[in-house]
């Protein structure tokens, strides 16, 4: 059986600005109370071309990479992406590894090769949690016994 999952650029965007917010929202109170800052001008300005600048470059990150298609089935698991189509079965898979440092991610890494790194932005909370359930399972079925 066949499970497919798509990223929502809208859902992607949202995630962008409220990232973009906390940053114009802790900058002003990081710079007043950390670094005793009291100009009114740079409490205000550096906080907004900051969170600016991580919209865009969020955004970028985005768009350079597309929507994002992941198929998982018992034999394995595929990626397509704009940037790459790629897939691994299940034997090949040596180890997984999932983290949330800049954002949500699963790598999977091969005996051999080239591993294979999924980024979890832009699906929902359902679709990421379901996908590491697959993940998971299947990775603990193809384990030598």
């Amino acid at each position: 059986m066949t499970e497919r999952f798509e990223s929502s650029p809208s859902r992607a965007t949202n995630e962008n600005l409220v990232v973009t917010t906390l940053v114009i929202i802790a900058m002003p109170l990081f710079l007043y109370f950390d670094q005793d800052e009291r100009n009114p001008w740079v409490l205000g300005i550096v906080p907004l071309v900051t969170g600016a600048l991580a919209f865009l470059f969020l955004s970028w990150a985005q768009r350079r990479r597309g929507t994002q298609v992941i198929d998982i089935t018992e034999e394995g698991i595929h990626l397509r992406n704009r940037r790459e189509d790629r897939g691994l079965t299940w034997a090949q898979v040596k180890s997984i590894r999932h983290t949330y440092f800049n954002g949500e991610h699963w790598y999977l890494i091969p005996h051999s090769g080239k591993g294979l790194s999924i980024s979890l932005d832009g699906f929902y909370d359902d679709q990421r949690k379901r996908i590491g359930e697959l993940i998971q399972e299947y990775y603990r079925k193809s384990l030598p016994s």
